[in-house]
C-alpha cells in the first residue's frame, strides 16, 4: 500500500471532522436540530459539510482501487492534494462568498476524479 493514500485519508478526514464541528456550533448556535432555518451562515456551513460528503467517498474508493492495482505512488499523492485543495478552496469560498473561489474549488475536485477515471479505464483496458 502507497503510505500517500494514509496520509491523503487523514487529512480529508480531518477536514470531514472540521466542517462537522462547524456545522453542529452553528446549528446550537441558531438553536436549529434540523434544517437551516433562516440562517445564512447555517445554510453555507450545511452546504460546504454536505459537498464535502457527497465527493470525498468516491476519490478515496478510486485511490483505494488505483493503489490496489499498483498505481503510481505519485499520481496518489498529486491527485491527492489536488482534491484536498479542490475541497478547502470550495469550503473556504462558501464562508467568504466568493464565486471564484467556488468554481476554482469545484474545478480542483473535478479534475482528479477524471483523471482517476481514466487511470482506472487504462488500466481496465490493458488486463
Amino acid at each position: 500500500m502507497c503510505d500517500n493514500i494514509i496520509i491523503i485519508s487523514l487529512i480529508l478526514v480531518s477536514i470531514f471532522l472540521a466542517l462537522s464541528v462547524n456545522t453542529i456550533i452553528n446549528r446550537r448556535k441558531y438553536g436549529l436540530a434540523l434544517g437551516e432555518g433562516d440562517s445564512e451562515t447555517l445554510k453555507r456551513a450545511v452546504r460546504a459539510h454536505g459537498n464535502f460528503i457527497e465527493y470525498t467517498p468516491i476519490f478515496l474508493i478510486t485511490l483505494l482501487i488505483l493503489d490496489q492495482k499498483n498505481g503510481s505512488c505519485e499520481y496518489i499523492l498529486y491527485t491527492g492534494v489536488a482534491f484536498i485543495a479542490g475541497r478547502i478552496v470550495h469550503a473556504l469560498s462558501l464562508f467568504i462568498k466568493k464565486g471564484l473561489l467556488r468554481v476554482i474549488g469545484m474545478n480542483l475536485t473535478f479534475l482528479p476524479l477524471l483523471c482517476n477515471l481514466i487511470y482506472l479505464s487504462i488500466i481496465l483496458i490493458k488486463n
